[in-house]
């Protein structure tokens, strides 16, 4: 008889020993995943403020490349005006205006339009 309550004995003992090997190795595995966890969120944060501080930067390049055009067009007219243009700028010489009129730009307009555009020159001072 004591050979068998030796060994129930023995049985209930090692289920109570795999009951607290088992919380503590669920303790362990636990901890081990909060620090992973932790980790992960850490380095989330520090992705976010890469990818905010490239956006930035971005937004930043995007808007260099957009400098708005600061050359005026004034229909009416359809004269052409840009803005900063240097003061020791020539005017275009009479000839190579005349020139570009008899030339390849004759040939592409029709004889009201060549006229016109002669005219709104010769207003503008270019002829």
């Amino acid at each position: 008889m004591e050979k068998l309550t030796d060994g129930i004995k023995t049985l209930l003992l090692a289920g109570l020993g795999a009951a607290a090997l088992t919380a503590d190795k669920s303790r362990e595995l636990l901890e081990d995943l909060v620090q992973r966890g932790e980790l992960t969120v850490e380095q989330g944060k520090a992705l976010n403020q890469e990818l905010k501080h490239r956006m930035a930067s971005a937004g930043e390049k995007a808007a260099k490349k957009a400098v708005p055009d600061t050359r005026k067009v004034d229909n009416d007219e359809l004269t052409f005006t840009p803005e900063g243009t240097p003061s020791d700028q020539t005017e275009p010489a009479a000839e190579s205006v005349e020139n570009l009129l008899s030339g390849s730009l004759s040939e592409k307009l029709t004889e009201e339009e060549l006229a016109s555009l002669k005219a709104l020159l010769k207003k503008g001072g270019a002829l």
